[in-house]
């Protein structure tokens, strides 16, 4: 592990030369601003949950979201904190190491977390949106997906909270102890994190392909679950920058481009990981003018069901005769009844339930009215 004692002479002095040299601000800025847009995208994403469901019912993908927000509050917050103690400087003008590196092992176990949150979460809305009995292959992928995050998150807080043993070896060079190579365990860290993503991005590909859509339709569901692209660049860019991690003698200056790396990198996967189910809110905002007849809310609807609404159509014949239509409308229901009698022959109705189903492999698959809202 490089520390300040491995600086040359001529190194310290360009420092000095060089004191003004400040990343403080963006590494307040970038936090703040990814934060804020992650808050936007999970907001937007419950709104959505809302509008499908007619009342705020979250599913364990969401859950999951949810408490990857919780732990990116304070990864954030972490990473402003780091500035007090030296982050954005030149490590001879660093204020307190020992606490630099605590917040920094802290972090890191932040975005561990996190990273395993949003994957476990995609491959849940997968499963929920595909079926995991439609492909044997593609459930069994999930599930490997889901193993592999947790392995990765696993190794990061492992390698991160005992690279050095003991810790304080860290930040005094006075206390003896043993420490990995750190750079190497960033290499190969960065290398599963982007195998595990092109996985997720690729995995769906061949389910929507084979649906019965339109080639237009395809390519925009194509383009909406490989939304997460963006974050493959970025994750590749620190790959590139990974082995200096564990080598650099000037931490303090050098970790703060991959730490506002990997803050875009997390953004970005909050938005990959919601933008699937932004469609009911898309609906929403862009397609209000849609009229449904009988009486029913003006919210946007597709054949057989709307996602702000839900209609269930139970046709009595009683005693009399009476012919009775019972209509439930987000959770209230109300009654239309007429005096025509049964008498048989041809009847006229609009009682029409259309039901829609895809070819996925060689079997029909139905599909559901929330399954075809996530996507």
């Amino acid at each position: 592990m490089a520390d300040q004692s491995e600086l040359t002479a001529d190194q310290m002095e360009w420092m000095r030369q060089h004191r003004d040299n400040s990343r403080i601000a963006a590494q307040i800025a970038v936090p703040t601003v990814c934060l804020f847009c992650t808050t936007l995208f999970v907001s937007a994403r419950l709104v959505s949950r809302r509008l499908l469901r007619g009342s705020l019912r979250l599913q364990i993908d969401d859950w999951l979201i949810l408490i990857a927000w919780g732990f990116y509050i304070g990864m954030n917050i972490v990473a402003v904190l780091s500035t007090q103690y030296g982050s954005g400087q030149h490590i001879i003008f660093a204020a307190d190491i020992r606490m630099y590196q605590i917040v920094n092992v802290i972090a890191e176990n932040f975005y561990a977390v996190i990273l395993a949150l949003l994957k476990i979460s995609m491959a849940l809305l997968y499963r929920r949106v595909f079926g995991s009995a439609c492909v044997v292959w593609f459930d069994r992928l999930t599930w490997i997906v889901m193993f592999f995050s947790t392995v990765l998150c696993l190794q990061i807080m492992i390698t991160g909270n005992l690279q050095c043993i003991p810790l304080s070896v860290l930040w005094d060079k006075g206390v003896t102890g043993t420490c990995i190579n750190y750079a190497v365990s960033a290499t190969v860290t960065f290398a599963v994190n982007i195998a595990t993503e092109l996985t997720l991005l690729s995995m769906p590909i061949p389910l929507v392909w084979r649906l019965r859509l339109p080639r237009q339709r395809k390519w925009m569901l194509v383009l909406t679950f490989s939304a997460g692209a963006c974050t493959c660049i970025l994750t590749s860019i620190q790959f590139g920058v990974a082995y200096t991690r564990g080598v650099t003698a000037d931490m303090t200056w050098d970790n703060t481009v991959a730490t506002m790396l990997g803050d875009g990198e997390v953004m970005l996967a909050f938005l990959a990981t919601s933008i699937p189910t932004y469609r009911p809110l898309y609906v929403y905002l862009f397609h209000k003018s849609v009229e449904v007849d009988r009486n029913v809310p003006r919210y946007p609807m597709q054949r057989r069901a709307s996602w702000s609404w839900q209609r269930n159509l139970n046709n009595k014949i009683g005693h009399n005769g009476v012919h009775t239509t019972k209509v439930s409308v987000g959770g209230e229901s109300t009654q239309e009844s007429s005096t025509s009698r049964s008498t048989g022959g041809i009847i006229v109705t609009d009682q029409i339930d259309l039901v829609r189903y895809s070819k996925i492999g060689n079997s029909w698959v139905r599909v559901d009215d929330d399954s075809e809202q996530a996507v």
